[in-house]
Formats: C-alpha cells, sequence, structure tokens
C-alpha cells in the first residue's frame, strides 16, 4: 500500500483534516453502512481487474506476473484504507481554496455527516477508480520493462514509482559510432594552391600577381573558401 503520509501531497491533506478538526467525521463518514456496500462494491472490481491482468498473462511470464500481482492484491481492509486516504486527498482539493476565504470547517462537517450526498459519493467512486486506474498502469509499466529489456523486478518497480501516474514510452536508442575522419575533407578537396600573404602556400616571389595584389591567383580559383 502507498504510504501517502510520506509524500507532500499526504502532508497537506493530514494538516488540512487536522486544522479543519475533520478526522472524526471522516472516519464516521467511512463506517456508515452505506459507505461500506460501496467499498465491497470497489474492492470486488479491483479484484476482478487484477483477475484479467491475471488471464492476459503472455507465455512464459506467468511467474513474474505472479509477484507483481501479489504485491498489488489488497485485503478488504488494506483496500478500504487506500480509498480513505484518497478520499481524503480529492476532497481536500475540492475544498481547500474556498477555506481560505471562508470559513468551512461546520459545513464540511455537515457534509461528511450526511454519507449519502451525491456529490461526495462521486468523490468516494473517482477514489476507488483512481487506485485502479494507477495499479494498472503501475503493473504494464512493470512487465513491459521486464519482458521487453528483461529488467530485474526491482529496478522495473523503482522506475515505475518514478513515473507514477505519468505517459510512460519504451523505445530504443540507437548508438552510432562516429569516425573521427568522418568529417575530414577528401584527399584535395578544399586544399588552397596558395598562400604566402594569401596565407602560407605559395612563394609570392614566383607570383607576381599574388604579390602585388595581396590574393591568390590559382588557375582554377581558390577552393579552401579563406579568398576573395
Amino acid at each position: 500500500m502507498n504510504k501517502r503520509t510520506t509524500d507532500h501531497v499526504g502532508n497537506a491533506t493530514n494538516e488540512f483534516f487536522e486544522k479543519n478538526d475533520l478526522n472524526g467525521a471522516a472516519v464516521a463518514y467511512f463506517a456508515a453502512p452505506f459507505i461500506q456496500a460501496k467499498i465491497d462494491e470497489g474492492h470486488k472490481r479491483y479484484n476482478s481487474v487484477l483477475d484479467a491482468a491475471e488471464e492476459d498473462i503472455p507465455e512464459g511470464a506467468e511467474e513474474f506476473l505472479g509477484e507483481v500481482l501479489e504485491k498489488h492484491t489488497y485485503t478488504r481492509e488494506a483496500y478500504e484504507q487506500e480509498v480513505f486516504e484518497t478520499f481524503k486527498e480529492k476532497f481536500r482539493e475540492t475544498f481547500v481554496l474556498a477555506a481560505i476565504y471562508v470559513p468551512m470547517s461546520q459545513l464540511m462537517k455537515d457534509l461528511l455527516n450526511n454519507p449519502e450526498d451525491e456529490n461526495q459519493l462521486q468523490l468516494l467512486l473517482s477514489a476507488m477508480d483512481d487506485i485502479a486506474e494507477s495499479m494498472t498502469h503501475r503493473i504494464d509499466i512493470i512487465v513491459r520493462l521486464r519482458l521487453e529489456t528483461g529488467m530485474p523486478l526491482e529496478m522495473a518497480e523503482e522506475i515505475a514509482d518514478d513515473i507514477g501516474d505519468g505517459e510512460f514510452i519504451l523505445g530504443k536508442v540507437e548508438i552510432v559510432p562516429v569516425d573521427d575522419d568522418e568529417d575530414d575533407p577528401e584527399e584535395g578537396e578544399g586544399e588552397c594552391c596558395c598562400s604566402g600573404e594569401c596565407g602560407g602556400h605559395c612563394n609570392c616571389e614566383e607570383n607576381g600577381k599574388c604579390k602585388e595584389t595581396g590574393h591568390c591567383h590559382c588557375e582554377d580559383g581558390c577552393k579552401c573558401g579563406n579568398h576573395d
């Protein structure tokens, strides 16, 4: 299960609920029979997603995928705790801006005291959907890294944690060696047939025009691009 209290979102959520004295109301909300029934349904849907992933196991990956799925299998209690933390995050996101300008503590308590409120129910269902989608995305990353690159499970899990819910694109990087002589001009190309006052290769004493004008006067023109 994710340790949300160690990240900045989890910390901000905990502070928000403590500041507004909402923890007791949130616990009571989740203890309501109506909410417990919804969590039962969510847990069954979550397990059905795991079962579907197990049915689609690529050939030769049964043992590996079994390890991955085992780490994502929640007991009913663990699943409820995960939903509880995710619901609290969504609840905070909904009210945090308004709470800066308007006293919201009592209003939020009143909402939590109404388990069958349709708007809050949507937050609860959204939390359960997010958990299932995040799990599916994480398993997909781990399995693809393992099968396509042979990466060890622990390393694949670390990368999946870093990516989170972000987009994952597995591509190949082609490294092409560069020949040191590749950019060198072909023999004779770009060589300057003159220099002296123009550079260094011509003998100005034997070339009056070069000496008079200070420019190269090769028969075919200078090919090095250094002269007019």
